[in-house]
């Protein structure tokens, strides 16, 4: 019994931490994706690396200034 129930919570600690570590991978997944492609995840008065730059490149939000 003692062993039933010592395997049962190292296996769900183990299912938790694999689920934890899937949803992390995906959402970096996502982030880089959204950065590769020009799409931000925040509101329209935001600056972000891939919003900071206009059409043709040109700089018009500063790191450090306009955005953290």
């Amino acid at each position: 019994m003692v062993n039933d129930k010592q395997w049962q919570n190292n296996s769900d600690g183990w299912v938790t931490a694999m689920n934890k570590s899937k949803e992390k991978k995906q959402a970096k997944r996502e982030q880089d994706y959204n950065t590769a492609h020009g799409i931000c995840d925040h509101g329209d008065t935001e600056w972000c690396d891939t919003c900071a730059y206009d059409i043709n490149g040109e700089q018009v939000a500063v790191k450090g200034i306009d955005y953290e």
